[in-house]
């Protein structure tokens, strides 16, 4: 992990932390929660056959993980993107594949996060083309980067 702080804006890399974590590549995918502590999924090649989630905790620089356990979605599933909200619960967007034949949200609360809801959302399947933000208040801001049909990004919001 490299520290990069706004008060030098942007300019000085003031730390330089090696995890615990072993290295990673284009299956995980990282979060930052509002304590600090960094989410790491592991989307696919899971011994589980799961996806899986991993908690670096920031009180201990990053040296230690605080939680490590499997969510309840198969591994392998490239379709998914996460997000947190402000209360550490983590949301699983699933791009495609759905029974809905919608993207489809599923929330998974903290802290033992077990799945909690899932539902069929207002937006069709989507794909690479598109990410997803957590607002402040639990909307789900969908940016759509190409292939709009205006040749321009879009911002489609999910109300919470």
């Amino acid at each position: 992990i490299h520290v990069i702080p706004a008060k030098y804006l942007y300019q000085k890399c003031t730390k330089t932390i090696v995890t615990s974590l072993g290295e990673t590549n284009s299956n995980h995918e990282f979060l930052f929660a509002p304590n600090k502590d960094i989410y790491v999924i592991n989307k696919a090649n899971t011994s589980s056959r799961k996806a899986e989630l991993q908690i670096l905790s920031a009180s201990s620089g990053y040296k230690s993980i605080s939680l490590q356990t499997t969510i309840q979605l198969p591994a392998a599933s490239r379709n998914y993107s996460f997000t947190l909200d402000s209360d550490k619960n983590l949301y699983a967007v699933n791009r495609s594949g759905s029974t809905t034949y919608a993207t489809e949200v599923t929330m998974f609360r903290s802290p033992n996060y077990l799945p909690n809801y899932t539902v069929g959302t207002a937006l069709h399947i989507t794909d690479s083309n598109y990410e997803f933000l957590m607002g402040s208040n639990k909307d789900i801001f969908v940016i759509k980067k190409k292939n709009t049909g205006f040749a321009k990004t879009e911002v489609h919001v999910l109300d919470y």
